[in-house]
């Protein structure tokens, strides 16, 4: 499961890799341009999928290694992707809200139905639920996992 959803991750980062070579230090520090935005938030899913991916390929192919040696550095694998799917989910929600402006729901709020920026953010809410409730399992499956193996090693060990 783990190089699974790892391949997944970084194999779905390939295509917008050469932006990040393309990416325009003009461009960035011109804050006020809704097109920066975008190029941030981009990048930063770029990276983190692509890290992370290769972090959990790794992870997957040692995972017996890892479990019976307390998998420290698993569980930290996976709660930094846990902050890196909050980061993204903020980074998003912020850059929609910059760009569609904050004015009072009452107001927006057939426009915002008939944009699809509400179904928008209701999608971007449950697909950052669905993945932080993934990485919670995975965390706390390691943990379990990882302890019962110690536990059992250190018995055979008196």
């Amino acid at each position: 499961m783990l190089i699974a959803s790892g391949a997944l991750a970084a194999v779905a980062s390939l295509p917008h890799v050469p932006r990040l070579a393309r990416l325009s230090w003009r461009r960035v520090s011109n804050l006020r341009s809704p097109f920066w935005d975008f190029e941030v938030e981009i990048q930063y899913s770029t990276i983190a999928y692509l890290a992370l991916g290769i972090g959990f390929v790794i992870a997957g192919l040692v995972v017996e290694q890892a479990v019976s040696t307390n998998a420290r550095w698993l569980r930290w694998l996976v709660l930094v992707a846990g902050l890196a799917v909050v980061g993204e989910f903020v980074l998003h929600q912020a850059i929609a809200h910059h760009l569609v402006g904050f004015a009072a729901p009452q107001a927006n709020l057939m426009a915002a139905l008939g944009s699809g920026h509400l179904q928008s953010d209701v999608i971007s809410y449950v697909w950052a639920g669905i993945r932080i409730a993934f990485l919670a399992y995975l965390y706390v499956t390691v943990r379990r996992v990882s302890g019962a193996r110690l536990a059992g090693s250190a018995s055979e060990a008196r």
